[in-house]
């Protein structure tokens, strides 16, 4: 275009303009591309956004362009340099020097850092598209190379604080884990930012966490673990801490994090069982208290379905054999609202796991549910063990597809309410859903936009075959999060307590690793203060061991606490 001549939008991805693919501007950036490279003596590219070149000339010639530009900084280079791109086709493979390269997770990170191995060793799934079927996971993520003969890396990576509900703060167990894995599959990583010095002071979690990254890098650079050890390490779902031994000697123990959601300080939550694969030894903890809601009946919620009418649920899609629908019902629920019967039933043609239904309601004009995150709903149960989902959506073109799911397991009868907060990531994987658009970044990258939400979904998945089910569900309402309070939290295990003197708000948590060691920190992971504790330190007996919580909450809403139990054992 001429100077001052007025430029009209045409085609746009991800925000940014892009030039015609038979255009001297085209060739010109591929060549400023390669200046930038040359002259700031980078050793290597990364093609972001490579993954979008059926913009130039439609999906039939998206091979084309995307290898021209390519070729085109390549040729214009002084100096040959790693290159790796968000996408693949054939001719890329003349200039690649790595291989799937995700965008950052921001929830369920141990799984998603398994998922991405598994697809990395696959020779089936294209980058991103790979579904995750805890199967195929573990047989795939485990595997040395998968014959690829390219270097594996685990980038883009990013650290996160906390920002419920839809991110979970990053703890020094999911680095480790991300350690691990990258030692025992000889893997690299990228950083997509968060190491700068103005990040790292605003963030004081990230600086304990780069470290981590650092020392486990280190050990891998030297090759200072044998192949019996990075087998172990590769194992999807084993976790393992590094430690130095009093010779200097770097050696690991293995560990697990037990993870438990108490929904309410009176919940039957508050009393659940842990298993210990290790031997008896001081029980170790993090607790979290998390965002609460405003009750059911709080004028501030916003109703999605009421059902005291004719609500304009359809049935969009299902398995194999499954068959079912939503029907009004008479009955009332426990808060005294109307219901409706989501019924189902499985022929047994699709396996259990992978046997789900959709239904959907839409919504014209969009909802603006940025105050109102939260569902709270009633269900009376069958007990048949079927999956019930609750999610929330937002359009494609604004959210890229990103599933606001909430699981509830249908393993009771009768009558229950449910305060659906955070959104699921690592359970979708242990189910098969439909393949249409499946991208793991749906579950573990995205977020859903919930200043514009055009959709509610019920779905089942893992219907037993042969059996109908049928679940009756009550209104269904968007609940504002709010902040919880808990002061005095106490963890029982056995005949011992152990009480911790403090006043947490949600985003605070605990980290107690013994008597000596217990550290409050804050939303940002802030040190906030050592904590002393009360009582003795209760033992965490080999087997099962029935824990309980306790704590003194805020009035008028169920204070929610996430607690995660911390074991380990003998060195390896």
């Amino acid at each position: 275009h001429a100077v001052n001549e007025k430029a009209f939008h045409l085609k746009e991805l991800w925000d940014r303009f892009a030039p015609g693919g038979e255009t001297a501007l085209f060739d010109e950036i591929a060549k400023r591309t390669a200046e930038i490279v040359d002259e700031c003596k980078f050793d290597g590219v990364y093609f972001d956004a490579i993954d979008g070149s059926d913009v130039p000339g439609g999906p039939e010639n998206y091979w084309y362009y995307g290898t021209k530009f390519i070729a085109g900084v390549a040729r214009n280079l002084k100096t040959p340099v790693v290159m790796e791109m968000a996408g693949m086709t054939h001719h890329w493979w003349h200039y690649r020097s790595r291989w799937q390269a995700w965008d950052r997770g921001v929830r369920g990170y141990k799984r998603f850092i398994d998922i991405h191995l598994a697809s990395m060793k696959s020779q089936t799934y294209q980058h991103g598209v790979y579904r995750g079927y805890t199967p195929e996971i573990n047989r795939l993520a485990a595997a040395k190379n998968g014959g690829l003969l390219l270097p594996l890396q685990l980038g883009w990576w990013s650290n996160q604080t906390w920002d419920p509900p839809q991110v979970d703060p990053t703890f020094p167990d999911d680095i480790e884990y991300l350690g691990c894995k990258m030692i025992g599959n000889n893997a690299g990583l990228s950083m997509l930012g968060g190491v700068d010095k103005k990040t790292l002071e605003a963030n004081p979690l990230f600086l304990r966490l780069i470290p981590i990254i650092k020392q486990y890098e280190e050990l891998r650079h030297q090759n200072y673990f044998n192949d019996s050890i990075r087998t172990l390490l590769r194992q999807p779902g084993k976790e393992f801490t590094l430690f130095q031994q009093e010779v200097g000697k770097w050696n690991f123990k293995p560990v697990a994090y037990q993870k438990h959601k108490v929904a309410g300080i009176d919940h039957p939550s508050a009393q659940w069982v842990v298993n210990n694969e290790f031997g008896t030894q001081p029980v170790k903890l993090r607790i979290e208290p998390l965002m609460s809601v405003k009750p059911y009946n709080s004028p501030d919620n916003i109703t999605l379905a009421d059902f005291s009418g004719t609500e304009k649920f359809t049935l969009e899609e299902s398995a194999d054999g499954v068959s079912g629908g939503i029907s009004g019902s008479t009955e009332k629920t426990g808060g005294m609202n109307a219901s409706c019967s989501f019924f189902a039933r499985s022929s047994g043609v699709s396996p259990q796991d992978g046997s789900w239904i959709r239904m959907e309601k839409k919504f014209e004009p969009l909802l603006n549910l940025e105050n109102n995150k939260a569902l709270g709903v009633w269900v009376k149960g069958d007990g048949n063990g079927e999956l019930l989902n609750l999610r929330v959506e937002s359009p494609v073109h604004l959210s890229h597809g990103t599933r606001g799911d909430h699981f509830i397991e249908i393993d009771f009868i009768g009558w229950k309410y449910f305060e659906l907060v955070e959104i699921e990531s690592s359970k979708f994987s242990d189910y098969i859903w439909p393949n249409s658009d499946l991208f793991v970044y749906n579950s573990y990258n995205g977020r859903v936009k919930f200043n514009t939400v055009d959709k509610l979904q019920f779905w089942y998945n893992n219907l037993p075959a042969g059996k109908d089910v049928n679940c009756l569900i009550g209104a269904v309402k968007a609940l504002p999060m709010v902040s919880n309070t808990i002061e005095n939290p106490s963890v029982t295990i056995g005949n011992e307590t152990i009480v911790f003197p403090v006043k947490m708000e949600s985003g605070m948590y605990i980290e107690f690793k013994s008597k000596n060691d217990c550290k409050l920190y804050g939303q940002k992971g802030e040190f906030l203060q050592d904590v002393v504790i009360e009582g003795k330190v209760p033992a965490l007996e080999e087997g099962n061991n029935q824990i309980s919580f306790k704590g003194n909450g805020t009035k008028g809403i169920n204070s929610r606490v996430q607690v995660t139990v911390i074991s380990e054992g003998r060195p390896l």
